[in-house]
This record gives structure tokens, sequence and C-alpha cells, in this order.
């Protein structure tokens, strides 16, 4: 029993999650070349998962699957009617009618329920609420296109608090005494020189994710060890670096986006006993990633559009040219 309630987990986070391309961030601006790998792979694995009506009755696998219904036999109780007429009309498909509702449950049902209740992790719980959200909104007419059920994802990952407040305000930065082209040139060092004193890595931190989410395999996860140190690091240099005021702004967010990761990182190494919340944590990385890109950009235009010039004898030119 316990691993058919893995399973109805399983349909119900992938499902609504990858069906949707939430969990992969597919519409956000390319990071890196690894990142575009991981989210085209599994949007077209997510597409045909969610796509599939193995019995040709109008209910998607994943949906039969939920209602503990046979996906390739298209009327699992065998009382003439389809298991998609029964669902719409709130008949049970795996109890022969034609007095059967969705209120009743066969024992094994039943008990099998009481089972998942006890055994219910914490996504388990995300799951089970995301489904029934979303046959709230399904039988109540809405139409189950991709911006509904994003709205519908987005609302509930928001009140399970897997999208955070930034940690970090003007206060916690040091600011600097001058803002001319000296202090700007010497921010930029500061920056580069970050750059150059962070380990380097052997591969990028998403590949690790990809494999895990291909694979399952939680031995990948300490893989992200010195990833975790890494950005650690990285973060006490933001935050003690002399900066100009006209760019405070731009550092504030430079310091949240880095922050972001960092905890992003720290959240999928804590999670190993869990792997669809891993997975979840994972579309939290690649937007975090892809913050973290843009505050990166937003800082290079800083130093453009005033003309400061790096050459590649200073360290300001790992900054501007080496990420």
């Amino acid at each position: 029993m316990k691993r058919r309630h893995f399973k109805i987990v399983a349909a119900i986070i992938f499902s609504l999650l990858l069906l949707t391309g939430v969990l992969f961030a597919s519409r956000k601006k390319e990071f890196k070349t690894s990142q575009d790998v991981v989210v085209k792979s599994q949007n077209t694995k997510s597409a045909s998962q969610a796509e599939l009506d193995s019995d040709n009755d109008g209910l998607m696998d994943w949906e039969e699957t939920l209602w503990n219904a046979d996906p390739k036999n298209p009327d699992t109780d065998g009382d003439g009617t389809s298991d998609n007429i029964e669902v719409k009309s709130g008949r049970n498909p795996i109890v022969p009618g034609p007095n059967d509702s969705l209120a009743q449950k066969a024992n094994t049902a039943s008990e099998e329920a009481e089972v998942a209740q006890q055994e219910l992790t914490p996504t388990g719980e995300l799951g089970i609420e995301l489904f029934q959200k979303y046959m709230i909104l399904k039988n109540s007419g809405a139409t189950m296109d991709e911006t509904t059920i994003t709205e519908l994802v987005n609302g509930i990952l928001q009140e399970k608090g897997t999208i955070t407040e930034d940690q970090y305000t003007s206060s916690d930065i040091h600011v600097g005494n001058s803002d001319n082209e000296n202090a700007y040139f010497s921010y930029g060092n500061s920056l580069g020189q970050m750059i150059i004193d962070s380990p380097p890595q052997t591969e990028n931190e998403l590949l690790i994710l990809q494999r895990f989410a291909d694979s399952g395999d939680k031995s990948e996860l300490p893989k992200l060890d010195p990833f975790i140190a890494s950005f650690k690091a990285t973060l006490q240099s933001e935050l003690s670096m002399d900066v100009p005021r006209s760019a405070l702004s731009l550092h504030v967010e430079f310091v949240n986006a880095t922050a972001e990761v960092l905890g992003s990182l720290q959240a999928m190494r804590k999670a190993a006993q869990d792997e669809f919340e891993l997975l979840i944590l994972l579309n939290g990385h690649l937007s975090s990633a892809t913050r973290l890109r843009d505050s990166i950009l937003s800082l290079q235009e800083y130093f453009n559009d005033r003309k400061v010039i790096f050459t590649d004898k200073d360290a300001g030119y790992s900054f501007m040219y080496g990420i």
C-alpha cells in the first residue's frame, strides 16, 4: 500500500507541476547551457507524461492514478460506463454502478487512504492539496489551461513558504565614502577578486541536479557541498566590500540573489528524504539562479554605463568577462 500511495503522490506532483512547466521554469531566459538542457529534457518528459491517455477514455493516465483507476482500462469497474464519464458524473470509477458515488470508497481504498494519511509527508500533503484545489476548479467549469494551473501551483507554493522574502536590505551593506570613478573601479575589482577567490568547480551544480532528477539517486546530493561552501564565502564577501552609493540598490539585489541560491542549495541538500520535495525545490533553484544571473548583468551594465574599463590585469576583468 505504501508503494501505491507513492505512485499517487508522484502523479499529483509531476502532473500538476510538470504539466505547466512550473517545475523547471521553462519560460525564463536562458541562464547557462546546462540549465537549458535541464529545462528542455524535463519539459519533454513532462509533456508526454501529463498528456498520456493510454486507454483513450478521456481521463489522463495521471488522473486515473489519482482515482485508483486503471489507466489501461477505460471502464475499470466494468459497469458499462467509462471512467471519464463516471468522474464527470460524480461517480466512483472503481465501484460498479449505477448507484455509486465518489463519496463511496471500496474497502481496499479506505484502508489504503488510512495508511496513506499516517504516512503522509509534507510533500504528500502538498500533493493532496494541489489535487483537491485542482478538482474544485475543474468541477466548477474553469478552463484548466496553463495559466490557471500555474496560478494554482504558485499560490500553494506561496502558502507553503517555498517562496521566501529577501533577507538583506541596504542597512546590511558597507557603503563607501566616495562615489566617483575611483570608487567604481575599486568596487569592480572587489567583485572580480571575489570571483577569483572562489574555488573552481569540476562541473555545474545544475548537471548534478539533472542527474538526480533523472535517476533519483540521492548519492548525487553530497556533491552540492562544495557549491554551498562557495556561495557562503561569496555571500560574506559581498556583505563586507565597500559599495558606491550609486550601486547600492543593485548590490542589495545581488546579495539577495546570492543568498537565495545558497538557500535553495541548502534546502535541497537537507531534503534528501523526499524526492518530490527536492524536485519542487529545484524549481526554486532555477528561478534563483536566473535572478542571480540577471543581477550580475545589471552590475555589468552599471560599469559599462560609467565607462569603467578593466584590463585583463585588473581583478574586475574577471567579474566583467569571466562569468
